[in-house]
């Protein structure tokens, strides 16, 4: 299994632009990842910590600041996480990660079937255990967490604090013909929200409510053409043309559509998000290409646009190290600030961008 995209397809004029499925380890444009099979996988083994580096790279007259948030070695005890290399499947490694209202970040180690909550600094505070290794996505909710399997349970599980199952709502429904095709989750706790509840992303197109706030079955199952804009009506859709630049379109009121490039051509689309300062975040896996065709001087480059859609400054990230399948490797937090789960051949290292 790839790893799965995160963004909604847009049309232009003269081409169809779709968003490309990445691998998690690309070699070469469209490279398929063998199959996953029932085998027994086998640990990585445990080394020093090494963070990821990249070679600096002039990408804006407006950076924006990086650094390292958390950093944790592969394994299975306090402040690691889960790497796992089955002997004729794609490596397993942390599939997503969310950040809270205060600035905690949740990292869902399926692997080591639990979710890890560090806080701002890296410090585990807890973990909240979950009964299958099937699970790839999540989003903190009061009282404890909400689980995407899409796969198995083929659900919707939400867990407290304990790890004890509380609710469960199927994923197939109107909206979602075949959960294998769900691409994201939502969570959106407002009571003042009139589209308050759980929501998941279906093939990159929009988003379906599948849940109530009080966490049963949404009978009607509202649709959203687009991934919402925390604080607004927006919508937002992008899509990507592989010689060099984004387009990204919000939806709604004082909407627009940018043009967003970048220096070297785009591979796949890593994220979609806006913030509660109405900013919006794109992210774009870019490379060149060797006379011998195998991608080489990769990188994760960020972009923040303004409200009118105008490029506020950029920002570039190392592209993963090794082989680790993963649904949602970057997000935004509650705290405006753009995260990427990096897959590091001794650990996984969380960026924060800002």
């Amino acid at each position: 299994m790839t790893r799965l995209g995160l963004l909604s397809f847009l049309s232009a004029s003269a081409v169809t632009l779709a968003l490309v499925v990445r691998p998690a380890h690309p070699t070469v444009p469209n490279a398929k990842p063998a199959p996953k099979t029932a085998k027994a996988a086998v640990a990585s083994p445990k080394t020093a910590l090494t963070p990821p580096t990249l070679a600096a790279k002039s990408a804006s007259a407006n950076p924006l600041v990086t650094e390292i948030a958390i950093t944790a070695p592969w394994g299975s005890g306090k402040g690691e996480l889960g790497h796992e290399v089955p002997s004729e499947a794609m490596p397993e490694a942390p599939m997503s990660l969310a950040v809270d209202g205060a600035g905690n970040v949740w990292v869902l180690d399926q692997v080591n079937t639990r979710v890890v909550i560090f806080d701002g600094n890296g410090t585990v505070l807890r973990t909240v255990p979950i009964a299958n290794r099937i699970a790839q996505d999540l989003a903190p909710i009061a009282g404890g967490v909400a689980i995407l399997d899409r796969l198995v349970d083929k659900a919707i599980v939400f867990l407290d604090d304990t790890g004890h199952e509380t609710h469960r709502v199927a994923l197939a429904g109107p909206g979602v013909d075949e959960p294998s095709g769900v691409t994201g989750l939502f969570v959106y706790q407002d009571p003042a929200d009139p589209l308050a509840g759980t929501w998941v992303e279906y093939e990159h197109r929009g988003l379906v409510r599948v849940a109530l706030p009080d966490r049963t079955p949404d009978a009607a199952r509202l649709r959203l053409d687009g991934r919402r804009v925390p604080n607004s009506t927006r919508l937002l859709r992008a899509a990507r043309d592989p010689a060099g630049f984004a387009l990204v379109s919000a939806l709604g009121p004082n909407g627009f559509l940018a043009r967003v490039p970048t220096p070297q051509p785009i591979l796949q689309l890593e994220g979609l998000f806006g913030d509660r300062k109405g900013r919006t975040w794109v992210a774009a896996h870019t490379y060149e290409e060797s006379a011998k065709h195998a991608l080489v001087d990769q990188r994760v480059t960020v972009v923040a646009l303004d409200p009118t859609g105008a490029e506020i400054g950029r920002a570039d990230l190392p592209p993963p190290e090794v082989a680790g399948d993963q649904l949602v490797p970057t997000t935004v937090g509650a705290d405006d600030c753009f995260y990427q789960l990096h897959v590091g051949k001794t650990g996984a290292t969380i960026w924060r961008v800002r």
